[in-house]
C-alpha cells in the first residue's frame, strides 16, 4: 500500500468524491432527501475500506482491501453546500473538496489530491448522516495511475 497526502497519511490512498443529485444509496447506507438538512460542518476524521483494481500501470496496487485513514480535515457547511476551511497541503500534494452537497441526511462530495509522488487522486463519496453523528457511505474513487477503488467509509465529525 502507498500512503497519500492528508487524508490517506495512515493507510493506502487518498480520498474523493461523489455528488450525483439522482443518487441512490444502497440499503445499507439509506439517507432521507425530505429531512432537515444535516449539520456536517466541523473536523472530520475519515476512515474507510475497500478494493483496489486495474492497476496497469503498477500491478502491485491492486488489492482485495486497502484501507483507508485520514489526518483531520475542516469542512464548513453554507445550507447545503460544503467547502474546506481552508487550503489542504501536505508536501507537495494539495487536497481539494468539491461538489459538496448536504440534502437532508444526504451527503455527497469529492475528493481529489494533485501532486505528491502518486499524481492524482479523485474519489467521490455518498453517505448518509447517522443519528449518533457520524456520516457512513460508499466511495468509487480514480488513482494513482490507472487504479479504481470502490469500499465504504465512515467520518466522524467534530464540531
Amino acid at each position: 500500500m502507498r500512503s497519500s497526502m492528508l487524508l490517506l497519511a495512515l493507510a493506502g490512498c487518498l480520498v474523493g468524491c461523489i455528488v450525483d443529485s439522482d443518487y441512490e444509496p444502497p440499503p445499507q447506507f439509506p439517507c432521507d432527501s425530505s429531512a432537515d438538512n444535516a449539520d456536517v460542518a466541523g473536523t472530520w476524521i475519515i476512515t474507510g475500506s475497500g478494493t483496489r483494481t486495474d492497476c496497469q500501470d503498477d500491478e502491485r496496487l491492486d488489492t482485495t482491501l486497502f484501507t483507508l485513514g485520514s489526518v483531520a480535515i475542516t469542512v464548513s457547511q453554507n445550507i447545503t453546500s460544503l467547502k474546506l476551511v481552508s487550503p489542504t497541503n501536505s508536501g507537495s500534494a494539495t487536497l481539494t473538496l468539491t461538489n459538496g452537497i448536504v440534502d437532508g441526511t444526504c451527503v455527497d462530495f469529492e475528493l481529489t489530491e494533485l501532486g505528491g509522488k502518486d499524481g492524482k487522486i479523485k474519489y467521490e463519496f455518498a453517505g448518509a448522516m447517522k443519528s449518533n453523528g457520524e456520516i457512513i457511505g460508499i466511495f468509487d474513487g480514480d488513482g494513482p495511475e490507472s487504479c479504481d477503488s470502490d469500499g465504504s467509509f465512515t467520518i466522524r465529525i467534530q464540531p
